[in-house]
């Protein structure tokens, strides 16, 4: 019941009612910490302030709304309103290739409810993918031929699908009692599509009063930054027909502008997060997905515990701890340290007399008898056992870890090189960054 008040409350639009709404998810959370749906909510809440209320919050509610949103699709990943949500937040920050493997699994889930449909018909034409973005909406229109609650997002289908006459006459179904800020700036563009500029001009300068009524009611009046604003607002993966209006905008104002502004954003929460057969890293603002791999399991229960320690055998699953023999024995141990002494003597001697060709063999000897014996010995010097459990665990935990690492290295260099630097292998295990990071795993 609580779930229903909260979004009821949400309806009105405003600071005050997302801050009404919060008290019902969060009282819903309270009785069951479960519960998806209210974890979904309180994102919305956040995702309102962020989008279109709190632009000088920006920052602080972009977080906690894809924060919340990440919680309720660790809770319940096959409600396909957890899994939207998620992806819409994804999308506004740009982070295309997130929001597009959630909007898809969305889909994977057949949803029937129209609103929904009209949803992600809405992700997808920023995605470019008009077509299908088209075929969603028609079927939510089929299902709801009201459009309740979809109106505006008929407008932005028609329009990317260059059916300008359609969007134009969607948009003037739009009851006026909620819209979108830039709804009359999304009609400009239709209307100068289709040829009828006394009307963009209009549904402009209705556009950038509200953008100033709205979102700089105490700053001057500034047509400029109102199209940067609605430029950078509208997250289009790639050409969208907003922006040979924008174009045009921009040159009656003697102005060019890109399909996005340069404004500052700041970094998502830094992910290490199975999602089956695929894991979702983010580092540092950026993003990639790997193929599921052992060692990554283990590298996300170091970021789970940094600055601790886990033994390999723990790591591995290991429970009873078998001994072994020794790997280097102390004759064999004795004639490499000896057969070292000689090399070194010799390098010294081939450097002398710049007897390249021998300097190089001399030094691969001596490198390889290094990498046998560190093979051997363990921390404080002493021999490894080959047999042992442990030692086994040792072996498999450090090789899988790394090869984790360098696949990571592939499809996210940031992330490889962190995590090469700041995570130590060996009999015990652990994620020691040179500075405190925060990992949702």
């Amino acid at each position: 019941m609580n779930w229903l008040y909260g979004m009821d409350a949400m309806r009105a639009g405003t600071l005050a009612a997302d801050e009404e709404a919060r008290t019902y998810f969060l009282d819903a959370i309270e009785k069951d910490p479960s519960f998806a749906r209210a974890y979904t909510g309180m994102s919305l809440t956040y995702f309102n302030e962020w989008s279109c209320l709190l632009w000088d919050e920006w920052d602080e509610n972009q977080q906690k709304a894809i924060e919340w949103a990440l919680k309720a699709v660790d809770l319940d990943p096959l409600d396909p309103q957890n899994a939207f949500i998620l992806g819409k937040c994804f999308l506004f920050y740009r982070q295309f290739d997130k929001a597009e493997y959630y909007i898809q699994k969305v889909i994977a889930l057949s949803p029937s409810e129209p609103k929904l449909l009209a949803g992600l018909a809405f992700c997808l034409v920023y995605l470019s993918q008009p077509t299908k973005a088209l075929q969603l909406y028609e079927e939510a229109v089929r299902i709801d031929p009201s459009r309740n609650g979809f109106i505006l997002t008929g407008t932005l289908v028609y329009l990317e699908n260059k059916r300008y006459h359609e969007a134009i006459e969607i948009g003037k179904l739009n009851p006026g009692t909620t819209a979108w800020i830039d709804f009359q700036g999304m009609m400009a563009a239709a209307y100068y599509h289709a040829g009828q500029e006394d009307a963009m001009w209009k549904c402009w300068n209705q556009f950038t009063q509200t953008f100033h009524r709205k979102i700089r009611p105490h700053e001057p009046f500034d047509e400029a930054i109102a199209l940067e604003w609605v430029i950078d607002v509208n997250p289009f993966k790639g050409k969208s027909e907003h922006q040979s209006f924008w174009n045009f905008i921009g040159k009656h104002l003697g102005k060019t502008h890109s399909s996005t502004s340069e404004t500052k954003r700041t970094s998502l929460p830094n992910e290490f997060i199975d999602q089956g057969s695929v894991w979702t890293l983010s580092f540092g603002g950026k993003s990639a997905q790997i193929p599921n791999l052992k060692g990554l399991q283990d590298i996300a229960r170091l970021l789970q515990t940094p600055d601790e320690t886990l033994s390999c055998a723990d790591l591995m699953g290991v429970t009873t701890i078998e001994s072994g023999v020794d790997v280097l024995d102390a004759q064999a141990k004795i004639a490499y340290q000896k057969r070292l002494l000689d090399i070194q003597d010799a390098i010294h001697e081939a450097e002398e007399f710049h007897d390249h060709p021998t300097l190089e063999k001399l030094q691969k000897e001596y490198d390889d008898i290094l990498h046998q014996v560190s093979r051997a010995v363990g921390k404080g010097r002493k021999i490894r056992t080959s047999g042992s459990s442990l030692d086994k665990a040792r072996a498999a935990v450090t090789w899988r870890i790394r090869a984790a690492i360098k696949k990571i290295e592939v499809v996210h260099p940031e992330l490889g090189k962190h995590l090469k630097n700041a995570i130590k292998t060996g009999l015990h295990c652990s994620y020691q960054p040179e500075q405190s990071i925060t990992w949702h795993c």
